[in-house]
């Protein structure tokens, strides 16, 4: 893990975070220039700690792009994710108190960081960015409460890192079809060739780089990477800056020991932020070792496609921008049946429905729509 500091007028367009971030709305072109002049950036890997509990609260910080978590050492699911525009270490800053919980990386992410001496001489100086501050503070308390709460599910993924599993290559036309149907979605689609394309001989890592990628995230509902098949170090960007990785995979699960890029994914990743999608040529009621699958690369959700026809390709275009629809049946007996009529009627008006759930009766009658 690493971060470097950079001075804020390096590279990032600081004009667009000023349109942007309502932190800054409310002040002059030279007033935002104060600010970002008193500001240092700082860049995190995915994984590294920015705030410590219990550390000296020496320091204010506004996420430039990328996403953090806070956790409290007390307990093992996070309580807040905070993305760009948002202020860390807010609390402990004003308070003049020690680091409230531990804040963690979840993506490559850039900071600005406002250090409690610069903080003096801005209010010294420019009273109304402390106003601002203050402001952004008050909006902070105002949403507290519901923030606290645990995230009892992953919230929706903003990008998303194709990759592939096995040794097995994936047909090119499914990442054909999907790239077409991510973009009829509205996706951006990202691959090494365009990020050559606009950036022709720099680093992967380099900031400007970084800023584009993240510009492209605050922009658009969904941003998919296109890893490609290697264990490249574009994949391995894709992976890091990725919400969510999917593993495509074709035919049966290999030896037990994983790929290189695999590695390299379970260890960024955990279950919960993993997908499996096994390509097939046709569809068949039935399809066989996806248990093996899975205890190879345990993800939290797993789907088939068939490439027969572009029905699956945009059910799990649904699922990866947030969009999937369920049917849920319910229990009662001898009024299972009557699902078959409301499940019908919703077919006849060219409902499509990418997952079933049912209780009782009503789970019989889900697993009946869900083989047909």
């Amino acid at each position: 893990m690493h971060s470097n500091r950079v001075p804020p007028s390096a590279t990032f367009a600081w004009g667009n975070v000023s349109e942007d971030f309502a932190l800054f709305r409310t002040l002059s072109a030279e007033q935002r220039r104060i600010a970002f002049g008193a500001m240092t950036r700082r860049d995190l890997v995915r994984g590294e700690l920015l705030v410590e509990q219990g550390g000296a609260s020496d320091a204010l910080f506004l996420v430039l792009h990328g996403a953090l978590a806070v956790y409290r050492t007390s307990h093992p699911e996070p309580i807040a994710e905070l993305r760009a525009g948002e202020l860390v270490g807010e609390i402990g800053f004003f308070a003049n108190i020690p680091r409230t919980a531990n804040v963690i990386a979840i993506r490559d992410t850039s900071v600005l960081v406002l250090t409690r001496a610069a903080y003096t001489t801005l209010a010294r100086e420019t009273p109304e960015i402390v106003e601002a501050l203050l402001a952004a503070l008050a909006r902070r308390f105002a949403t507290e409460t519901a923030r606290l709460l645990p995230l009892r599910a992953s919230p929706k993924a903003r990008t998303v890192a194709l990759i592939s599993g096995g040794r097995e290559p994936v047909p090119a036309a499914f990442e054909h079809r999907l790239r077409e149907g991510l973009a009829a979605a509205g996706a951006e689609i990202v691959d090494l060739a365009r990020v050559q394309a606009m950036f022709p001989g720099r680093a992967l890592d380099a900031s400007e780089v970084a800023d584009w990628l993240n510009r492209i995230e605050y922009d658009a509902p969904l941003v998919a990477y296109f890893g490609g098949p290697d264990a490249s170090d574009w994949a391995r960007k894709t992976i890091r800056q990725a919400d969510l990785v999917v593993f495509a995979c074709r035919g049966h699960a290999p030896a037990p020991d994983l790929t290189e890029i695999e590695r390299f994914a379970c260890g960024v990743h955990p279950a919960s932020t993993r997908r499996l999608v096994r390509v097939h040529d046709v569809r068949r009621h039935e399809v066989s070792g996806t248990a093996a699958w899975l205890a190879r690369l345990p993800c939290f959700m797993h789907h088939h496609v068939a490439l027969e026809d572009q029905l699956d390709i945009d059910s799990l275009v649904r699922f990866l921008c947030g969009r999937a629809v369920g049917f849920v049946a319910g229990g009662g007996g001898s009024l299972g049946t009557a699902h078959v009529g409301v499940y019908k009627a919703f077919r006849e008006r060219g409902a499509m429905f990418d997952i079933f759930v049912g209780t009782s009766v009503g789970s019989a009658m889900a697993a009946g729509f869900a083989k047909n």
